[in-house]
């Protein structure tokens, strides 16, 4: 059972000033599964765990960002460091 964050109500009331958002924190605190459950909807969540989201970020940015329209919501940030750098 999912327990509404604290969080959730500020995530809620900054959603439409930012493209991104950046949640950070110790591993396996939750952050993966606040950003699934949250309230949000409007934006689309991917997770560059999956390879086949990772390599099409890697190699097509341009693709990738169509597949996955802003608003977004991208997890695993230390994987997305690689495809800035």
């Amino acid at each position: 059972m999912y327990k509404i964050r604290t969080l959730s109500n500020y995530l809620e009331k900054i959603n439409d000033n930012f493209k991104a958002i950046l949640v950070t924190g110790m591993r396996q605190v939750g952050k993966t599964t606040f950003l699934k459950n949250s309230c949000l909807k409007d934006r689309h969540y991917v997770s560059l765990d999956n390879p086949k989201d990772l390599l099409l970020a890697k190699n097509d940015t341009s693709l990738f960002l169509q597949t996955y329209p802003m608003p977004l919501f991208i997890d695993e940030k230390n994987t997305w460091q690689i495809l800035v750098s």
